[in-house]
């Protein structure tokens, strides 16, 4: 349970509440969601066997959770996604 509840937060910060306002800074928002959601995929690909199918699915929801970053503008709402 505490899994659950934690890594959610944990890696929000990590991609969108640190790298992504880095890139967002240097390349635009939809590049960062892009790039933040390649890179949350990745690192969870190991734990997936590094299945193409998987990655591309994960990469899909980083990207998903960087838009919903920029449209809130706050790491709230994309922490509460990642952890339903």
């Amino acid at each position: 349970m505490q899994t659950l509840l934690v890594a959610p937060v944990i890696e929000e910060l990590l991609f969108r509440g640190f790298l992504y306002p880095v890139m967002e800074r240097a390349h635009g928002a939809a590049a960062a969601a892009v790039a933040s959601g390649c890179l949350f995929s990745v690192l969870h690909a190991p734990q997936y066997a590094w299945a193409w199918q998987n990655l591309a699915l994960l990469a899909y929801v980083g990207i998903g959770l960087g838009a919903v970053r920029a449209a809130s503008g706050t790491l709230v709402p994309s922490t509460l996604v990642h952890a339903a």
